[in-house]
């Protein structure tokens, strides 16, 4: 990655989950809550072996996904604002939504969200994250949305995902 900044004095530390999402993972929302709440646990235990065999800052984990691994990271940081400091979230629906998302957005202040979307993504696709962001917005959470010109269903170009790494590490929080 390149330079952090002066904001960053040590370089981040990428965990990749293991598994793979299917299909089956989203038939319901049902089997949708069951993912989330599979992947919420692997993350936290996952999370809790970095911090117990390296020098790490936990208050500034972040996740990042793409397609459904951004639907996670979306669901995942709403969910544990107490433990995650924000989400790089890529071509994603971002369609999770809090029971009460009033009550969880004083937490959610102190996160930050950067939302990328291909401009010749699929429409519906396109829709719900802008409605994500639309939402951010309402509850006053740091974030960024970026529709990036000329691309369909894919992941943020490398240079896009360092500048959203640098956005979701930045200390301030709070919405801008």
């Amino acid at each position: 990655m390149p330079d952090a900044g002066a904001d960053h004095p040590t370089p981040p530390v990428f965990i990749l989950a293991s598994g793979r999402g299917n299909a089956a993972d989203y038939r319901t929302a049902a089997a949708w809550s069951r993912t989330i709440a599979r992947y919420e646990q692997q993350v936290r235990a996952d999370l809790r072996a970095v911090a117990a065999r390296h020098r790490v800052d936990t208050s500034r984990f972040v996740v990042a996904g793409f397609s459904m691994g951004g639907d996670l990271a979306w669901a995942l940081t709403l969910r544990n604002p107490d433990l995650l400091h924000g989400a790089i979230v890529m071509a994603s629906r971002a369609s999770y939504r809090p029971s009460d998302a009033g009550a969880a957005a004083p937490a959610l202040r102190r996160a930050r969200f950067f939302l990328t979307m291909g401009a010749a993504d699929d429409p519906t696709r396109r829709r719900l994250a802008l409605a994500a962001a639309a939402l951010l917005e309402r509850l006053g959470v740091a974030h960024e949305f970026r529709m990036i010109e000329g691309a369909g269903h894919e992941p943020a170009p490398v240079a896009t995902f360092a500048e959203a790494l640098r956005y979701v590490l930045r200390r301030d929080g709070g919405g801008e």
